[in-house]
């Protein structure tokens, strides 16, 4: 087993420096002179000469590389050029919102998805499996931003149940307050954490219903199955204790493989729901052209996947034992 994540370890860290040559990369691939862009139009040449001494473009290519990538190891990407602090700084004050809304989404899609899924494959053929599919395809049909547009004009604007935009005091805030026995923090948090988890996690609460269904069914038609059944335990104990624990195997690898995608829908989200998270943040970055931002903001994003897919790869290791055979080996 410790070989198994000595390996994992490894291709992560070439996967890292793939990253960080695509994140370099894109000040150069940029069309155009790049500190003309940052620049204003009234900017003189030496201004320009200054500016590429401050991004270190006035070096050759690789000795900028290294250069960058010394400091990116250390989390230092220079200032950001719109917000005049470090981007580093600026990205980690918006990474709990996103945080809080990726968790959110993937916590109630999984809780909405498993069941859901596990019903249409044991009620195969019958109208629960026929509403569960056409909730299925309702929520990958459905654009997020329509969506989440949709859930403000009626739970927001029609209802009044819930707040329209904005994080509140932030559901990690509220968590601790909860803890110290304060719950209207908390439940406020949580109310305007609803409509944008809600919007997010349509899609993916529907991809994951989908591989729940199918690998349930794959499972439940088994020898092994059918085996229990005839020793007389019962259909809940089979299906929770047998069926789930072999089916989870290849839904966490599908859930893994989505967390990026979560990430990258909640740059949607955020703009929909003035979410101030890191999406709203690079999108920002992007029209001002803030490139050291934006540069952090890629970096940093990529290297918190990296470090969910090794979580997920603990996860998987836990469900599947013959994965520690395999590394031990």
């Amino acid at each position: 087993m410790i070989h198994f994540f000595l390996r994992r370890i490894f291709y992560s860290i070439i996967t890292l420096l793939f990253l960080s040559v695509i994140v370099f990369s894109l000040i150069h691939l940029a069309p155009g002179d790049p500190v003309r862009m940052i620049l204003p139009q009234e900017a003189t040449e030496e201004d320009v000469l200054e500016m590429r001494k401050v991004l270190g473009l006035d070096k050759p290519i690789f000795l900028q590389y290294f250069n960058w990538l010394g400091k990116a190891i250390l989390f230092d990407f220079g200032e950001s050029i719109q917000g005049k602090r470090s981007a580093a700084t600026l990205f980690l004050a918006r990474l709990p919102a996103t945080l809080e809304l990726t968790l959110g989404a993937l916590i109630l899609s999984v809780s909405v998805a498993l069941p859901l899924g596990i019903i249409a494959a044991i009620r195969r053929g019958t109208y629960w499996d026929f509403i569960i599919s056409f909730f299925s395809l309702f929520g990958l049909s459905t654009p997020r931003f329509w969506l989440g547009i949709i859930l403000i004009l009626i739970f927001s604007l029609g209802l009044g149940w819930l707040p329209s935009f904005g994080r509140g005091p932030g559901i990690f805030y509220g968590f601790i307050q909860l803890v110290q026995g304060n719950f209207v923090t908390f439940y406020e948090a949580l109310k305007h954490l609803a409509l944008p988890s809600v919007a997010l996690a349509t899609f993916f609460a529907a991809i994951f219903v989908k591989h729940t269904r199918a690998n349930v069914l794959e499972e439940v038609s088994k020898l092994y199955v059918k085996t229990a059944r005839q020793k007389g335990i019962g259909e809940t104990r089979v299906i929770i204790f047998h069926v789930l624990r072999n089916a989870l195997i290849p839904i966490v690898t599908v859930i893994a493989l989505n967390v990026g995608l979560v990430m990258g829908g909640a740059v949607v989200t955020e703009i929909v729901f003035s979410w101030p998270g890191v999406g709203q943040l690079l999108i920002n970055a992007l029209f001002a052209r803030d490139y050291p931002l934006i540069q952090a903001s890629l970096f940093m994003v990529g290297l918190l996947i990296i470090i969910i897919f090794i979580l997920m790869d603990i996860i998987y290791v836990a469900l599947d034992p013959r994965i520690r055979t395999k590394g031990v080996g």
